[in-house]
């Protein structure tokens, strides 16, 4: 069984995931990447599992935390059990974490990641989070065999969830600081990979763009190459700043916003104090070894 980081502060789909070979699909993951337990593993996809899944306990990642606790079973997987009749939920994924103190956890399955609510809902790509049929609520609106099959081997993608609205590759921890958000990137509506964040209300957080003299009317939710952001509040996208409160400058704006008010001017001035010191460390340093 592959050995997964009790605490996990990232999930992210890899690049070349899914592979494929002799007709098998196998989805790869990195854990905590960048750090020094990362971890890249792979789970084969079986053609049939959710009415096969185990439910033999071998490790109790957590203990009890709001009536829920995350475990693992015999063929690898994560699930979860409520404390009220010990039950053992249906619900299965690939790596997950436990909720942590906003009500989410963090899940992979299928080839995605996203987060998920103490509804057992699961956000999708537009920023909603989606809740998953059980396989009885599913079987109830099939009317062939064919699709009970097709909700068994994914029951997420057949639900519309990756194929119509996208999916997360990505998701980081929440950010520390006043706003915590957690960035999360993917696909959305066939659209190229976007970073967005997701706030503790467990809404994307909208973003109102402010050119230097006024704020926009109209919001932004999706922004390409975001980073995280700081614990002061600050992230970065390809083209300006981001800030936790809700708005983003483009540089254009913050150039001009900063040669306005002088700062670039002072910025100016200091650099050429600092040149002016080490200059002189350098004539000392020189002097010194020439005697």
């Amino acid at each position: 069984m592959i050995e997964i980081p009790k605490k996990i502060s990232s999930i992210i789909v890899r690049e070349d995931s899914p592979g494929y070979e002799n007709g098998k699909r196998t989805d790869f993951y990195i854990i905590n990447k960048g750090k020094k337990d990362e971890t890249a593993v792979g789970y084969e996809a079986p053609k049939k599992h959710l009415h096969n899944d185990s439910n033999v306990i071998v490790e109790e990642r957590t203990r009890f935390l709001s009536g829920i606790k995350l475990v693992r079973f015999d063929d690898g997987k994560f699930g979860y059990v409520r404390r009220k009749g010990n039950e053992v939920l249906f619900q299965r994924f690939d790596i997950a974490t436990s909720f942590n103190k906003y009500g989410f956890a963090m899940v992979a399955k299928d080839n995605f990641v996203t987060w998920m609510n103490k509804d057992f809902e699961l956000l999708d790509a537009c920023g909603t989070f989606r809740h998953v049929l059980t396989p009885e609520e599913y079987s109830k609106k099939c009317s062939k065999e064919m699709d009970v099959e097709m909700f068994y081997s994914n029951p997420l993608c057949y639900q519309g969830y990756y194929h119509d609205n996208g999916a997360w590759r990505e998701v980081y921890d929440f950010s520390k600081g006043e706003i915590p958000l957690s960035r999360v990137k993917g696909t959305r509506l066939q659209r190229r990979e976007q970073t967005s964040y997701l706030g503790t209300n467990g809404k994307l957080q909208v973003f109102y763009e402010y050119d230097g003299k006024k704020l926009s009317k109209e919001s932004e939710e999706y922004f390409a190459h975001g980073t995280d952001f700081d614990s002061d509040g600050h992230a970065y996208f390809h083209n300006g700043m981001l800030f936790a409160e809700g708005f983003f400058i483009k540089y254009e704006n913050l150039k001009g916003w900063l040669i306005e008010r002088g700062f670039a001017e002072e910025l100016r001035e200091e650099v050429a104090d600092k040149k002016k010191k080490t200059k002189k460390q350098s004539l000392v340093l020189s002097s010194t070894d020439e005697s």
